[in-house]
């Protein structure tokens, strides 16, 4: 069940097709087995804790940057 399919077919053919808002709720929408669907939300939550490590880091390097400019100039 092809989501964009299901909208071409839903789509009257008027100069200005649009879908209203009984048919988005009957779209059917395929997912991932529960299981994949785990595994997902557990990368992204170990790929969100590196962005935060990461912003950590950052801040911690200009905070350096601006002490050694200091020191120096």
């Amino acid at each position: 069940t092809d989501l964009m399919k299901q909208m071409q077919d839903r789509m009257l053919k008027a100069q200005y097709p649009s879908i209203n808002k009984t048919d988005i709720e009957n779209f059917l929408i395929p997912l991932p087995p529960i299981k994949e669907q785990q595994k997902i939300i557990s990368e992204i939550n170990k790929l969100e804790i590196q962005i935060s490590e990461f912003k950590t880091l950052l801040k911690k390097i200009a905070t350096e940057k601006n002490a050694a400019l200091k020191k120096y100039l």
